[in-house]
Formats: C-alpha cells, sequence, structure tokens
C-alpha cells in the first residue's frame, strides 16, 4: 500500500488528550548516499548521510522568542546533555527574504571512532520558531551536500515574504 504525500496527512479532530501538547511541524531531507570505499580490500562502513531537518513549532509557546533566545535556550540544553559537545561562535545572519536569523556549528561524538558536525540555525516569524539543522559526518571535510543544506536553509521564505 503506498504511503500518501505529507501534504495529504491530516486530522479529522485533534484528540483531546493531545490539545495541551506542544505541536512540531518536521521535513528531513536526506543527501544521497557516499560511495562506498574500500580499505586494505574490505568494505568501509559509509559514513552518515548528510541531512537537513526543519523544524517548526507555534509561537505560542514561546510569545516573546526572538531567533538568538531559541538558540541560546538549545546551546543550554544541548550542553548539559551531550558530553564532550564543541560549540562554536554564534553567528547573526539575513536569510533571502530579509528576516534576521542566528545560528552555530557544533561537534560531538556519536561513537569513540565518529564525530558529527552541526550547523543551527532559528528564525522566528509572526507566529512560528524554525529551526534548521544540517549534520555531517566531521570526517568530510570537504562534503559538497552540506554546503548544499546550509544554503537551502539560508534561502528559506515565508510564503508572505516570498
Amino acid at each position: 500500500m503506498p504511503t500518501s504525500p505529507l501534504s495529504e496527512l491530516t486530522f479529522e479532530r485533534l484528540p483531546e488528550a493531545l490539545h495541551p501538547w506542544e505541536l512540531r511541524r518536521q521535513y528531513t531531507f536526506i543527501a544521497p548516499p557516499q560511495p562506498t570505499v574500500r580499505i586494505g580490500g574490505q568494505e568501509a562502513a559509509p559514513p552518515p548521510r548528510t541531512n537537513l531537518v526543519v523544524s517548526q513549532s507555534a509561537k505560542a509557546w514561546s510569545p516573546d522568542a526572538t531567533a538568538r533566545q531559541q538558540l541560546e535556550e538549545f546551546l543550554r540544553q544541548t550542553s548539559s546533555t551531550v558530553p564532550g559537545i564543541r560549540v562554536g561562535t554564534p553567528e547573526e545572519f539575513v536569510f533571502a527574504d530579509g528576516h534576521a536569523g542566528c545560528c552555530v556549528e557544533i561537534e560531538f561524538a556519536v561513537t569513540p571512532s565518529q564525530s558529527l558536525l552541526q550547523w543551527h540555525a532559528f528564525r522566528v516569524d509572526d507566529e512560528t520558531i524554525t529551526q534548521f539543522v544540517v549534520t555531517r559526518d566531521r570526517e568530510l571535510d570537504d562534503d559538497p551536500d552540506f554546503e548544499v543544506a546550509v544554503d537551502v536553509a539560508r534561502r528559506f521564505a515565508t510564503r508572505s515574504a516570498a
């Protein structure tokens, strides 16, 4: 049985028990797999696929939020739960539609021999908080998929601004 496209998913009526819950909408874009590498005649495990996750939630949960405050709260929560995390310097920037944003790169180990690099960005519109996360294997220093995903995130625009 084929799966319905995301645009067709809907709740006829939200169950009463979920009314106090925060609702998030999330899209994940995953780059094609890297080519298989052979080391000493053996196939090496391919690196994790670069991906872009776009997550949105209602601003009602944080009515006075700014992009910088969202980033700082994310770093506060993440720094206390991810051992050995390395945090870059947060930077202010402007999305393609002229809206202010804030971003930072972080690195952390997922296994003793593998680390990930993530670029996190936030923007806050009238009703919505949007977080962008681009993830790649730390060892892929020259990853064009990572650059494409960051560029796509920076070009994000709301329909009213597009």
